[in-house]
């Protein structure tokens, strides 16, 4: 009979537990606050494995008329490095794919010698997790394609994003840092 009311006891608490709200998209506001950055001076740190395996380092700088990415690193095991200068109008293209799938994603380009892109992309189910930690899923042409973890530092950047994404080739997991420079 105990163990019959414990039972129920257990079942009602966590049949009246509310589920824990979605917390609002942090990417709108997000992309917002980098466009209004006059002048940029970014280092980061970005690893794939799996289906993809890259290693990007180098430095993002932009102002009101120049943006500037420099990359070295090595795509599937070949070294390779660029310099990807470009008016400042393109800086929103960048923004963008940053914030929906990660810098990943043109770098991977990059060092591909092809021109960055924008996506139809955009975060779904976002959770908060714990303060400045939001999880969320890739939603990239109306499809899921993965999950990401995005941290944001304590002036609302973002510090670090790990995602999982399903690509045509598999699996990609990603790692991405970020260190914001005076």
């Amino acid at each position: 009979m105990k163990r019959i009311a414990l039972l129920m006891f257990v079942f009602v608490a966590c049949a009246t537990t509310p589920p824990k709200p979605s917390a609002p998209d942090p990417t709108p506001d997000l992309e917002a606050k980098l466009r209004a950055i006059p002048t940029l001076h970014l280092r980061y740190y970005v690893e794939t494995t799996g289906a993809i395996v890259m290693l990007a380092r180098g430095s993002m700088e932009w102002d009101a008329e120049h943006l500037r990415i420099d990359v070295s690193g090595s795509l599937a095991g070949e070294r390779k490095s660029t310099r990807y200068e470009r008016p400042a109008d393109r800086r929103r293209d960048v923004i963008e794919t940053w914030i929906r799938v990660g810098l990943a994603h043109n770098f991977y380009r990059l060092l591909s010698d092809q021109e960055t892109e924008t996506l139809d992309a955009h975060a779904a189910n976002v959770k908060a997790v714990e303060k400045d930690h939001y999880a969320f899923d890739l939603i990239v042409g109306g499809k899921s394609i993965g999950s990401a973890d995005l941290w944001l530092d304590a002036n609302g950047l973002p510090l670090r994003r790990e995602q999982t994404m399903r690509v045509g080739k598999g699996e990609v997991k990603v790692t991405e840092r970020y260190l914001w420079l005076p």
